[in-house]
């Protein structure tokens, strides 16, 4: 406010040498973080800390030209506690309006320091008149009059106040307290959804550190469960290596691999920024490379077809799909090119009619005897290759033994996702 306010309200004793009723800022604040704390809702944010923006500011500008234009009166404001000091938010324009929006004075000797102590209204017909207000700060500016009423957060806390002043005395009828309330209303509502505003604010970024940590974790999860597969497959090779029985080193070297498989899912998760779901196109392709390096010898001349699409799908259909994945393509470099020279091996993976996925692994080798019943064979791949899908993928396999082996599964799952580039 004007350095004529501030200075008169720095000082508490009026000119008889008695302290004004009004309490000093102090005090005030006792009040209304102390007994009143009781009342007010615990929040994990000062709410004098929040910014009224500019939007709302323009609303409650309108507010006070409003409320001087209808009630004919000098000047009206809106203003907000910020101890020590009493903020003018914003004030009506016009010629006999002493306040400016910005203004500030010491919490003391002021109008509005009783509204905000007791929150309610206060009523000053003629503070020339009146031993408690003749020596306030406003009567030095020639507002003598004063109609306030608080304005109240959500929490409880006050805010600050609405009011007019008069320079004459004024009883400030029904009319004039009838349509103070209803900008009160308004101003509170405003100040409701700022308040809401703020913590959700506080809510989203504590559930985007809780996200963090939650990530983290996952992280760390799936790095260890790769680890300590890795660690099994080690000792697995270590195991085929020093055994002499080549069947028995065989089936080592078949558990290696299938390890290796469920174990890259976890490396791909690991090195993802979504666990919820991997890149099939990625991972088929890195676990095929992966299969064909293990058999060095027999994959010398066999060539590799990759064709998988930007499928992306949760865990619990890439690990079933990959061992599956694993047991083809190995069965194919151990058994379909015996007396061949070269060949090619295809691994495919599309999105067909509806939300069905089909998986094809195709070999163009010597092919698989005519009358061969992969589900009743003794081999624990063919097997295994059986359980998965039916079991895992809710599926049926396919086998064309035409010009190769052509093993064809086909499910679907709710939860596919395709991305094209």
């Amino acid at each position: 406010m004007s350095n004529g306010l501030t200075d008169a309200a720095i000082s508490r004793k009026g000119k008889c040498g008695r302290e004004t009723a009004p309490l000093t800022h102090l005090v005030l604040e006792r009040f209304q973080y102390g007994k009143r704390a009781k009342m007010q809702k615990k929040t994990p944010f000062n709410t004098k800390d929040i910014v009224i923006h500019e939007k709302d500011l323009k609303k409650w500008q309108g507010i006070v030209d409003t409320l001087t234009e209808v009630t004919k009166l000098p000047s009206a404001s809106i203003m907000r506690v910020d101890f020590p000091y009493l903020e003018v938010l914003r004030s009506s324009r016009g010629k006999n309006n002493p306040l400016k929006a910005g203004d500030r004075a010491l919490l003391t000797g002021l109008y509005c320091e009783r509204v905000i102590k007791e929150r309610k209204k206060l009523r000053v017909v003629n503070a020339l008149k009146d031993k408690i207000w003749k020596n306030s700060p406003g009567v030095k500016l020639g507002l003598i009059s004063y109609l306030g009423f608080p304005l109240i957060w959500p929490n409880g806390d006050v805010f600050g106040t609405i009011c007019v002043f008069d320079t004459k005395e004024n009883r400030y009828n029904k009319t004039i307290e009838r349509l103070m309330l209803q900008f009160k209303g308004l101003i509170e509502t405003h100040l409701g959804l700022v308040y809401q505003n703020k913590s959700l604010e506080l809510i989203n970024d504590e559930l985007k550190r809780s996200e963090e940590k939650i990530r983290v974790l996952i992280k760390e999860v799936h790095h260890r469960v790769k680890n300590n597969m890795q660690v099994v497959s080690s000792i697995l090779a270590l195991q085929s290596a020093i055994t002499k029985d080549e069947k028995v080193a065989d089936v080592f070297s078949q558990c290696q691999d299938r390890i290796n498989s469920m174990a890259l899912v976890h490396e791909k998760l690991y090195r993802t920024k979504d666990f919820s779901r991997i890149d099939l196109k990625e991972y088929i392709e890195t676990l095929a490379k992966a299969i064909f390096n293990s058999y060095r010898k027999e994959a010398k001349k066999i060539a590799l077809k990759v064709e998988v699409k930007n499928i992306f799908l949760d865990i619990d259909t890439a690990i079933p799909l990959g061992l599956i994945v694993n047991e083809l393509v190995s069965n194919s470099l151990k058994y379909a090119f015996n007396g061949k020279k070269e060949g090619q091996i295809s691994v495919s993976l599309s999105k067909v009619k509806g939300d069905n996925l089909a998986l094809r692994v195709k070999d163009n080798g010597v092919g698989l005897p005519e009358n061969f019943d992969f589900k009743s064979t003794d081999s624990f791949g063919f097997q295994l290759v059986t359980i998965l899908a039916e079991n895992e993928l809710k599926s049926k396999i396919k086998v064309n033994i035409n010009g190769g082996t052509d093993f064809q599964i086909i499910f679907k799952r709710a939860d596919l996702k395709t991305e094209t580039n």
